[in-house]
């Protein structure tokens, strides 16, 4: 696992930050922009509209909106792990969603969603479209689980993503969905999950960045852990002064395995079947949402990131940088920095095993 313990060393400047608020001497680590090729038919349907069928030959799309892997349903999914002799701090963001374009100064992150942890709850925060309009104001979306301490020293699979709406036959609202468990010798030994539906774009415009690329969002978003110092005082995404200060909260000093990143969202037994195998990448139809896979219909949802921190690599170089390594083949490498030099900054660490998974094949359930 990837430890994070340097945010809490002590006689760190923490107003020595670069343009985007990042501090160098402070852990921190960064995804590829979530966008590719678009080579796929099928949902998500390419086009100016989502109805729209402006799909050529196996669903290969010039228009870079249909290269989002936010553009459809998406999944994040990673093991957390908040070791017990150190401090945390009460309030914890295991991962944030975010954006860069010319609507943040200076090429400035746009934060779209925040997930924060305390002892006692969960909660995702959300507001993927940009601004108000003088017509329509753009609520923010907040999604709580509580009774439940992913900082008690286990090792947790948080994960949440979106359906979009055409997936669950919605004329507007897509639907989020926030999800944690923990296993015990293969066995799930506690889980819960909620849900909403979410207006996104309630003015109609396709203002929701995570959607399509603009000027707002050129190359797509990305994932970032760690601390960071967000612009304040804006009305676009969570930046919104009228928003919960929680919302823009980024310190984060656990552990993080297995971060994933899915361009669909997984059903509830295929997310069990990762929170009992931390190893497994299983879905329920392996010969359309896996590997390189690209022309049954439905076959652009498929794992995109694996940053599993299992990689030959384990210290920071000189300059306090590592790179964690994608698994996915699909090299979308995350960009570490502000790691501790001289130290193990991915750490082996003992688990439950998963020992009564019983399956047909490695990558179905």
């Amino acid at each position: 696992m990837l430890t994070f313990s340097g945010s809490s060393a002590p006689n760190i400047v923490k107003t020595d930050v670069n343009a985007v608020g990042i501090n160098p001497n402070l852990p921190f680590i960064q995804s590829a922009f979530l966008s590719g090729s678009r080579l796929e038919k099928g949902f998500p349907e390419p086009g100016p509209t989502f109805n729209s069928f402006d799909n050529s030959f196996h669903g290969i799309s010039t228009r870079s909106s249909d290269g989002l892997f936010t553009s459809g349903s998406w999944t994040y999914e990673g093991i957390y792990k908040f070791d017990q002799d150190i401090s945390h701090t009460s309030n914890q963001s295991l991962v944030r969603l975010s954006t860069s374009g010319s609507i943040n100064d200076d090429n400035k992150h746009g934060l779209l969603f925040n997930l924060t942890s305390t002892n006692d709850s969960l909660k995702l925060w959300g507001r993927p479209s940009p601004v108000s309009t003088s017509v329509v104001t753009f609520p923010a979306l907040e999604m709580e689980i509580t009774g439940v301490n992913v900082m008690d020293g286990n090792q947790w699979n948080v994960s949440f993503g979106r359906q979009r709406n055409d997936e669950i036959k919605s004329e507007v609202s897509s639907s989020y969905f926030l999800r944690v468990a923990r296993q015990l010798n293969g066995d799930i030994f506690k889980s819960k999950l909620t849900s909403s539906y979410y207006l996104e774009d309630p003015a109609g415009d396709f203002s929701n960045v995570v959607l399509q690329t603009n000027v707002n969002n050129p190359s797509g978003c990305f994932f970032l852990i760690g601390s960071q110092s967000l612009d304040p005082g804006a009305d676009r995404y969570l930046h919104n002064s009228s928003i919960d200060n929680n919302a823009r909260y980024t310190n984060f000093s656990g552990k993080v395995s297995q971060i994933r990143f899915w361009s669909k969202a997984l059903k509830e037994n295929e997310w069990k079947e990762h929170v009992r195998n931390y190893k497994s990448l299983g879905t329920k139809d392996p010969l359309t949402n896996f590997n390189f896979i690209n022309t049954p219909s439905g076959s652009f949802e498929k794992l995109r990131v694996d940053l599993s921190t299992d990689q030959q690599t384990l210290k920071a170089d000189g300059s306090k940088n590592i790179e964690i390594f994608d698994f996915s083949q699909n090299l979308l490498h995350a960009t570490g920095t502000g790691f501790e030099f001289g130290f193990h900054n991915i750490k082996f660490v003992t688990t439950q095993p998963a020992i009564k998974i019983s399956v047909t094949n490695q990558c179905q359930i």
